[in-house]
């Protein structure tokens, strides 16, 4: 079973045969935006409710891979060793 997002709804697409331009137009999306879904990059929950809808997937795993997908960036973004940003000013150190 597909375990982001981006394979999640790519599967689907290509399941029903759907070019990415149908399945933007099916959405009501715009082909930069299923391209960027489908690339892994992040996604709005209404984005991702629309494609689930249009592709006739479970809306609710789609939602979930995207918590887990949001999880990860903040995880990637997060490094402990740098410590807080600093002072009043919230100027953290270069």
């Amino acid at each position: 079973m597909p375990t982001t997002l981006a394979s999640y709804l790519r599967g689907a697409r290509l399941r029903h045969g759907w070019s990415q331009p149908y399945t933007a137009g099916r959405a009501g999306i715009s082909l930069s935006t299923l391209l960027s879904v489908e690339a892994g990059r992040p996604a709005w929950p209404e984005t991702v409710r629309r494609l689930a809808c249009a592709l006739g997937v479970d809306a609710e795993r789609a939602q979930d891979l995207l918590v887990q997908l949001a999880r990860a960036e903040r995880a990637a973004h997060h490094d402990p060793t740098r410590g807080s940003a600093g002072g009043p000013s919230g100027q953290g150190r270069p």
